[in-house]
């Protein structure tokens, strides 16, 4: 009698196992953002993010590109998160341009809008992926249609995991006061006010 129990219980978990697979293999196939979301909620970085990236492959849809840029960590993780930022930015084309706007939303109120998050964040992974270099030039040319208040030079002279040295610091200056001449308005203000940053780092 007790073999039958302990037979029928080994069955039952045999079948119960391979159910879960089953069941975790549709999911990672059909719905990998449910799997994103539970490794997410879970605190799985690795797994979270692997889940949203199937889920963009899945789908090619923007919305699900974005979600996986955010979950990107740009410091950890700085390549990936370049790659799919670069996908998402794409050269500030006029869908992407829309998609912020969609994401703002109309009636926006906020201090950093989404298009300078990204810009933001896609530097930050340059610097750590890259070098400081190549951040730098990147900054310079998405700066060269508008010159925000969170634009990408601020984000990386302010950053405290980056940290630019006083010679990192200096390149930047150089970069941004090349740009002076041409800025007029809240532009050039806004670039004045990341000199000022950087003057105060180096003295």
């Amino acid at each position: 009698m007790k073999k039958i129990v302990i037979k029928t219980t080994a069955i039952t978990l045999a079948i119960l196992v391979v159910l879960v697979a089953l069941v975790y293999g549709a999911l990672a196939l059909f719905a990998p953002l449910t799997l994103a979301k539970l490794y997410d909620g879970a605190g799985n970085y690795k797994l979270a993010t692997v889940y949203y990236e199937r889920q963009y492959e899945k789908t090619g849809d923007t919305a699900d590109l974005y979600t996986l840029c955010l979950k990107l960590d740009e410091y950890s993780d700085g390549e990936r998160a370049v790659t799919y930022l670069e996908l998402l930015t794409d050269d500030d084309s006029a869908s992407f341009n829309d998609f912020c706007t969609s994401v703002d939303g109309e009636n926006f109120t906020g201090r950093i809008s989404t298009k300078e998050y990204l810009y933001g964040k896609l530097v930050k992974a340059v610097c750590v992926s890259k070098g400081v270099t190549y951040a730098v030039e990147l900054a310079d040319e998405l700066t060269s249609a508008e010159y925000t208040d969170y634009n990408p030079f601020y984000v990386l002279i302010i950053d405290r995991v980056i940290n630019l040295d006083t010679t990192e610091l200096s390149f930047v200056k150089t970069t941004i006061e090349a740009k002076l001449s041409y800025l007029s308005g809240t532009a050039l203000t806004n670039a004045q006010n990341d000199l000022q940053i950087i003057a105060e780092k180096l003295s």
